[in-house]
């Protein structure tokens, strides 16, 4: 289920649990595929899901 993020004057994510802490990152899992954000005052925790896109039109040699 997706949640609608709120952003104050900073832009700075709002949560959406509490209303009143803000968002912080607190470290990617999964492979990276994921990363976790905390709230600075609730004990909520949220996922999202990061989708990852290759550019082989930008693919160059790796050098040794």
């Amino acid at each position: 289920m997706s949640i609608k993020i709120k952003k104050d004057d900073l832009g700075q994510m709002i949560c959406s649990k509490c209303k009143d802490g803000r968002l912080y990152f607190n470290h990617d899992a999964i492979g990276g595929e994921v990363e976790s954000w905390v709230c600075t005052d609730c004990p909520a925790e949220f996922h999202v899901d990061i989708e990852i896109k290759r550019d082989f039109n930008n693919m160059r040699e790796a050098t040794q």
